[in-house]
């Protein structure tokens, strides 16, 4: 599997665009930056290999967790609500238009019952934030592929711009090179409902974690 990640290298070092300090940006910041940052995607070369490095903030790790874990307490409808309840939509073909592809799917509207489930869910998760014992820590975990070394990192790093995306890039190089840790670096910090309910307080959440 080495072998093949040292092969993907090659093409991808002339078919990315690379920053000063050779990392590779996936995302656009023009917006310019966001109050939180919550995830992003990141990669390097580290070696003879590529680095991809998937990054959450704690915040974000709580978010969805405590979202899980609220949809879980709450039994779903009987009622089944998936792509095989749709309408299918076809585009005619041909001079005679006799023959005819799948363009697209119409989807049903959502039940009563699925209405008042995701409402539930919401509040559910809502209130859960404000009670939970839940709480995220840094950590990383390392795995091999057959294209390079895939790293999911959850770290407090407020990534809302290009030269904080390139933060966690270096944060991760100097991990490699054992030149520090998460826990040297980030000891005995521990995100819960005290630093969610602070995030709420001074600035407005995303739709999908109000």
């Amino acid at each position: 599997m080495r072998k093949e990640s040292k092969a993907y290298a090659k093409p991808w070092r002339r078919n990315h665009e690379k920053t000063a300090l050779g990392n590779v940006l996936y995302h656009s910041y023009d917006e310019g930056p966001r109050d939180f940052g919550w995830w992003d995607d990141v990669a390097f070369k580290f070696g003879s290999q590529i680095v991809h490095v998937w990054w959450v903030h704690p915040r974000m790790m709580f978010a969805d967790k405590t979202a899980e874990i609220a949809c879980d307490s709450i039994p779903s409808p009987d009622e089944e609500w998936n792509l095989s309840n749709g309408v299918k939509n076809y585009k005619m073909l041909g001079k005679n238009k006799k023959r005819k592809r799948h363009v697209s799917t119409t989807m049903p509207r959502f039940s009563t019952e699925w209405t008042d489930w995701n409402a539930r869910v919401r509040a559910a998760t809502a209130e859960l934030r404000t009670t939970t014992d839940l709480e995220i820590k840094p950590h990383m975990k390392i795995v091999q592929l057959a294209y390079g070394r895939g790293i999911s990192l959850c770290a407090p790093i407020e990534a809302v711009d290009a030269e904080s995306v390139e933060q966690i890039a270096e944060i991760t190089k100097m991990i490699l090179r054992g030149e520090t840790s998460l826990d040297e670096m980030f000891r005995g910090y521990t995100y819960n409902k005290q630093n969610w309910a602070h995030d709420k307080s001074v600035s407005t959440m995303p739709e999908t974690f109000d």
